[in-house]
């Protein structure tokens, strides 16, 4: 009978080597994985902050805003705040943030914490290694598909490597969704 197993066949040394194997692979993928999500929500928030600042760019400085101007900041500032929730390293923005929607009149108050937003987190712009986050995306993609087929060439047979990476792909698509 040419029976297809349900799952790629691998032959482990051991059962603790294979939970090491498989636990270096969703380590090494998760922490690719979160970085891009990191840097998708980095460079996300920084179009909310350029945005906010071409918004606020064209209100009257010494006049009240509009309702209406109130509510396409407010959702603007919502947006960020939603994205950077989890993030301590800002909480000073997050505290600014609030306190203008709290106590922001003028276009001078939005426009004033637009251009802080911008001051504050605009080193940040690129990464430690001085690259932008465009380039570290593709960086931690490559390093992705380095970790899966390294794992698939040395440790899955020949014939089931392709349903390992099938598996691996829908794996890491689902995970980064």
């Amino acid at each position: 009978h040419n029976l297809f197993f349900g799952y790629p066949k691998i032959n482990p040394e051991s059962e603790e080597k294979l939970q090491e194997i498989m636990d270096n692979l969703y380590s090494n993928i998760n922490d690719d994985m979160e970085a891009i999500m990191a840097f998708k929500a980095q460079i996300k928030s920084f179009e909310i902050i350029q945005n906010l600042q071409k918004t606020t760019s064209r209100l009257e400085p010494d006049k009240p805003i509009t309702d209406r101007q109130r509510n396409a900041i407010f959702k603007k500032l919502n947006e960020f705040c939603q994205i950077n929730a989890e993030d301590e390293t800002i909480k000073n923005i997050i505290d600014k943030i609030n306190f203008t929607i709290e106590n922001g009149k003028t276009g001078k108050d939005f426009n004033n914490l637009a251009n802080e937003m911008w001051k504050e987190l605009s080193p940040y712009q690129t990464t430690i290694s001085g690259k932008n986050m465009e380039d570290s995306i593709k960086d931690a993609l490559e390093s992705i598909n380095n970790t899966k087929n390294k794992f698939i060439q040395n440790i899955i047979e020949p014939k089931y490597r392709s349903k390992a990476a099938e598996l691996l792909n829908k794996w890491i698509s689902l995970k980064v969704k």
